[in-house]
């Protein structure tokens, strides 16, 4: 027996205690594909060795992650790639990712763990709205421009291996995967790490080391994690950042995203995006003759879709996307196209009503905005849904949350490299937390000007609604013909912004 002080302790109260206090230089909390990127990043370098009784890299989290098994199963890979879709008919989300987004999945090494018959590349885009019959159309051109060729050159040719370069295209614009097959195979990176420790359970509580050199983390078990850094990966709900007093704002948009896999009497040949008096409708190509729908409604037109027959909703997508405009300009429509030559506009195939249609369901959620005040504070940073939720419009999301993984990764690493103390805010935190901020604000600002540049309506007055239609038309048509600017919209709009020129991972030293 062991006097300490007024409570005695025997041995083995003593051992059960140890095993209950655990050390982790990082522990990244919940399940955002964000913070499972930044660890998988994280352990490309030799800098987070564990010793005999720890791990530096924990992941804490509650809720399972998807199995990669079901995306690469012998099943799947035998099947021909116009099948596809019949064998893999779930319904998970699906994104597009950008050459950025695909530039960094191949740095990990995970681009080429996945399965490749599930991801669709596209080569062009088409944008147009319901005001007017201008458009904007992107293609494989216009990566080739010799204004940008150098550009092309780095991103593909130096960061793709050949199969995958050859796979995706070197003048892709993108690809649609689903988000899941993404996440399942860095999670498997992750988990079969040796320097890394993952922790399915719930935390209990958070107490920050803001004038400590540790946090502490108490998980339901009573297991004690103390840690250097905490990066917050735990969604719009996020613990990490209440435990931190990190304020947040939230508005709703009073609209809901309806998503649905839908079937065409062709392929498409790219992403198509109208938008509508009441938000935007988009399809994203998927396998074969597959598309996904993500078509942003006022509540009250998504509950009316989501119950209405399958004939009569693929019917009302057809009608969005093949309606005429609502506004008629005159001789304008005739006089900058003439003066400018410029491709016919590309209509989608449209949708076809089957028994195999009617299996995928439509999903609907609600769409708001929320922010976090700051990104990062001393021992602490937030990735994910936990810093930034944005309405879909410009389908950039994904990328640049996985931008800030970049960001937030090789912040981190230059640290460590130096010997400092990865969760201090001045010399390590603070360039992550100001670009991560910096990006947001910039993809913010192109969501308002989107959703509120493409209402019909000023305040509600429709004449000045019509005028402003007019000059949006003008811009379209110039935008159209001027491949600079296109580039630059389509840059920023897929949120390439302050993506990282180079990856301290794989820098070698």
């Amino acid at each position: 027996m062991i006097n300490l002080g007024t409570r005695k302790w025997n041995r083995a109260s003593l051992r059960t205690c140890r095993s209950y206090s655990t050390y982790s230089d990082i522990t990244v909390v919940g399940n955002d594909t964000a913070g499972i990127a930044t660890i998988a990043a994280l352990l490309k370098t030799e800098l987070f060795q564990p010793s005999k009784s720890h791990k530096r890299i924990t992941l804490v989290h509650k809720a399972p992650f998807p199995s990669s098994s079901d995306y690469n199963n012998s099943d799947i890979q035998k099947i021909p790639d116009q099948d596809t879709p019949q064998y893999f008919s779930r319904q998970n989300p699906i994104t597009t990712i950008n050459f950025s987004t695909l530039q960094f999945l191949h740095s990990l090494g995970a681009l080429d763990k996945m399965n490749h018959k599930l991801i669709t590349p596209y080569k062009k885009l088409f944008v147009n709205e319901m005001f007017g019959k201008s458009y904007v159309s992107f293609n494989d051109q216009l990566i080739d421009q010799d204004f940008i060729s150098q550009f092309k050159q780095r991103v593909y040719n130096e960061t793709l291996s050949s199969h995958d370069y050859n796979y995706f295209g070197k003048n892709s614009l993108g690809a649609s995967v689903e988000r899941n097959h993404i996440q399942s195979i860095l999670y498997d990176m992750v988990r079969d790490d040796e320097k890394c420790e993952v922790i399915q359970q719930e935390i209990k509580t958070i107490r920050p080391g803001k004038d400590e050199s540790t946090s502490t983390i108490e998980l339901q078990d009573g297991r004690i994690i103390k840690t250097k850094l905490i990066i917050g990966n735990d969604g719009e709900n996020s613990y990490v950042r209440e435990a931190h007093d990190i304020e947040s704002t939230s508005h709703p948009y009073g609209q809901q995203c309806i998503t649905r896999t839908l079937i065409h009497e062709r392929s498409l040949e790219g992403c198509y995006q109208r938008f509508l008096p009441t938000g935007p409708i988009a399809l994203m190509p998927l396998w074969g003759n597959y598309s996904q729908l993500v078509w942003s409604a006022s509540d009250e037109l998504a509950e009316e879709l989501i119950s209405i027959p399958d004939e009569a909703f693929f019917g009302e997508v057809n009608r969005k996307f093949y309606e005429g405009s609502k506004y008629d300009f005159g001789r304008y429509s005739e006089i900058l196209p003439n003066f400018w030559p410029r491709d016919n506009y590309e209509m989608p195939p449209l949708v076809v009503n089957s028994n195999e249609a009617s299996q995928f369901r439509p999903r609907a959620y609600d769409l708001k905005s929320q922010s976090a005040i700051h990104h990062a504070d001393t021992r602490v940073a937030l990735i994910g849904d936990a810093a930034m939720k944005l309405h879909p419009i410009t389908a950039h999301g994904f990328n640049l949350n996985i931008t800030s993984a970049a960001i937030l990764a090789n912040e981190i690493i230059k640290q460590a490299r130096c010997g400092g103390d990865i969760g201090n805010y001045p010399f390590c935190l603070k360039n992550y937390a100001h670009l991560s901020k910096l990006n947001e604000l910039q993809a913010r600002a192109l969501v308002e000007a989107f959703k509120k540049g493409f209402q019909d309506t000023f305040f509600g007055n429709e004449k000045v609604g019509k005028a402003l239609s007019f000059v949006r038309n003008i811009g379209l048509d110039i935008l159209e013909v001027n491949p600079m600017l296109k580039y630059d919209l389509a840059f920023i709009s897929a949120g390439c912004i302050n993506h990282p020129l180079k990856y301290q991972w794989t820098e070698e030293l």
